[in-house]
């Protein structure tokens, strides 16, 4: 009978400084993916998966597809995974897979999400899923900005951080500096004197700038962009969620290029 791991294993003591601290992923080049659903779906998007972690009452179906992809799994006590990984909703699958690298010659196009000092690791993961769905190239995540391979990020991306290519930038004047490189128009988001979203080209490309949840973005970062942008908003509501922000700004640039295809 096989040995199931327990919480204070050598390997699911890694998995929990990984799930902990992004000084850890960087060291050990390698994250934490929790949940059946996104361990296949990384699977699919070709993700290198050095090894899965299952509980008794992982999913067979999970199961298998990672034995069919030659991975080793091993068998870890019921519960286990709950006390290293700490998701909000226990999972009984997790992975350990290696940090992608950066794709250094990423042409940037069309539409560009970029992050700058977005701290909330769900606002990032939804944000992720949020560029997908909206057809942009790449993500761009400033250093000032969450880590996106924390695992709260990972999971609210719900499989598009696997898919979606992310770029990593220094401060957000490197940032301006590789966009305006790649001859993108610079719109930055935020509340005061600036265009409305509904009176903004949004067809060609277009890279959004989204800032940090209490502060938005720096003035500095504001007045360095082509144009800045506001959502209009009825009633007493002063402002929306970055996530929000983005979604809309997103969708918007999706709609306008539908329109402008031949």
């Amino acid at each position: 009978m096989t040995d199931l791991l327990g919480p204070r294993s050598s390997a699911l003591q890694h998995l929990r400084r990984l799930s902990g601290r992004r000084r850890a992923r960087l060291d050990a080049g390698q994250f934490v993916i929790d949940g059946p659903t996104l361990v296949v779906e990384a699977l699919d998007a070709g993700v290198d998966v050095a090894e899965v972690y299952a509980e008794p009452g992982a999913p067979a179906d999970a199961v298998a597809a990672v034995r069919d992809a030659g991975i080793p799994v091993r068998d870890v006590e019921a519960g286990a995974l709950a006390k290293v990984t700490s998701p909000v909703t226990p999972q009984p699958l997790a992975a350990l897979a290696a940090l992608p690298a950066s794709p250094g010659r990423l042409v940037l196009h069309g539409l560009v999400l970029v992050l700058v000092g977005v701290a909330d690791p769900g606002n990032a993961g939804t944000l992720l899923r949020v560029a997908e769905a909206a057809g942009a190239s790449a993500v761009v995540s400033c250093a000032d900005a969450v880590d996106l391979w924390n695992p709260k990020c990972v999971r609210a991306s719900a499989g598009a951080l696997f898919r979606v290519p992310v770029l990593d930038a220094g401060d957000a004047n490197e940032a301006l500096s590789r966009l305006r490189g790649a001859g993108m128009t610079v719109l930055a988001t935020t509340l005061d004197d600036a265009v409305g979203l509904d009176d903004v080209g949004l067809s060609g490309d277009v890279a959004v700038l989204l800032g940090n949840e209490a502060h938005g973005l720096p003035d500095d970062v504001v007045a360095a962009a082509d144009v800045a942008v506001r959502i209009p908003m009825a009633g007493r509501v002063e402002s929306l969620n970055v996530a929000m922000t983005g979604t809309v700004v997103a969708f918007e640039a999706a709609r306008q290029r539908r329109a402008a295809a031949p």
